[in-house]
């Protein structure tokens, strides 16, 4: 059987995700499907982008959405009022890694990479989407601002054909991560390990969930100390 494997929340974290593919050793039969935020924050975003890019390019099953990060980046394209906003929360160090001073000189090969982004994926046992949906609506998939930004919701399963549903975007503890997928009947599972928060307790990793078998591929941050020191000044700026 070919393997599924899902992985969320990079966050310009490259050579983080370089190591994770290795472990993976994917074959062409199997599928990756990536959960959003490839950039903001660490070190590298446009390398992240560029690896995805080669994996596609070498025939590789890879599906890729959207996360709040990419939304942010193309939203200051249209509302130049969005800039400092989103270059004080991580785009700063976006922006450094183009080696470009505005998201607008960013190559289009990038820009329209992150324009053609999914917000969703429904497979047969599976909902995939980077934050949540909002099972208030009565058609979930209609929120495209929930499935970017949601933190925590009721899930009703009949609304998602009882699938499971599987995303990121809210840093979990890697202990909750791996309990919640001990539960048979858990149907809300998050896989973002806040690979960016190494300094903080039982996060600060890049995780890969096999979904034929709920393995979990765990790689740790090599990214810092870069991309920490960028994460805590996100933390402070929000705060």
């Amino acid at each position: 059987m070919a393997n599924r494997w899902a992985i969320t929340d990079i966050h310009g974290c490259s050579r983080t995700f370089k190591r994770l593919i290795k472990k993976l050793d994917l074959k062409p039969e199997d599928e990756l499907y990536l959960l959003g935020d490839y950039i903001d924050r660490g070190p590298n975003s446009r390398k992240v982008i560029k690896q995805i890019l080669k994996l596609q390019a070498a025939g590789l099953h890879v599906r890729c959405l959207r996360g709040n990060r990419e939304d942010m980046l193309l939203r200051t394209l249209e509302d130049p009022l969005l800039i400092p906003a989103w270059t004080r929360n991580g785009g700063r160090a976006t922006l450094k890694s183009f080696k470009v001073k505005k998201a607008a000189d960013i190559k289009e090969k990038y820009l329209h990479f992150m324009r053609e982004l999914e917000y969703y994926i429904v497979l047969d046992d599976f909902v995939l989407v980077h934050a949540g949906l909002n099972f208030i609506e009565k058609d979930p998939f209609a929120d495209k601002h929930a499935m970017l930004w949601l933190r925590s919701s009721r899930i009703i399963p009949a609304k998602i054909g009882h699938r499971r549903l599987l995303h990121g975007h809210t840093p979990t503890p890697l202990k909750r991560i791996r309990e919640t997928l001990k539960k048979k009947s858990a149907i809300d599972l998050n896989i973002d390990n806040g690979c960016v928060y190494a300094n903080v307790a039982d996060k600060g990793n890049l995780v890969a969930l096999e979904l034929n078998t709920l393995e979990l591929m765990v790689q740790k941050n090599v990214d810092l100390p870069i991309s920490n020191r960028i994460a805590q000044v996100s933390i402070k700026i929000k705060k």
